[in-house]
């Protein structure tokens, strides 16, 4: 698809298209995947959480491209290269915090309808 639309295979430009089609492709079929029967279940607002997803990681691009590009992302110490990544793992966690109700009122209205109840993965001792 790249090199029919011209774009070099290893750019910035093919790895957003990558990016954009990705996300699209996985919101859809997410949103196919929800039952149509259901009234009030929306598959826009489903795929939409996927969307947003990938307009977050353009958005994590580009400032890494422009600060790449101005000098500030060079190599650095290990101790800089955690902290780093802590704060990607911080920006990870909140944009997932912050788009998680588009998505959770959709499979709570799903999982409801069908009777599926929730997997407990680390079970608390009873007190």
């Amino acid at each position: 698809m790249l090199r029919a639309i011209g774009v070099p295979p290893k750019s910035l430009s093919a790895y957003m298209i990558k990016i954009v089609v990705a996300f699209l492709l996985s919101g859809v079929i997410h949103a196919a995947s929800l039952p149509h029967n259901i009234q009030g279940v929306s598959p826009l607002r489903y795929a939409s959480f996927f969307w947003i997803q990938g307009a977050c990681i353009l958005g994590e691009v580009i400032v890494e491209h422009a600060l790449r590009g101005s000098g500030r992302l060079m190599p650095r110490a290990r101790w800089m290269r955690w902290g780093l990544g802590l704060v990607r793992l911080g920006w990870t966690v909140g944009i997932l915090y912050l788009t998680m109700p588009v998505i959770a009122d959709e499979l709570t209205k799903v999982t409801r309808i069908f009777g599926l109840k929730p997997v407990v993965l680390f079970p608390l001792p009873k007190l």
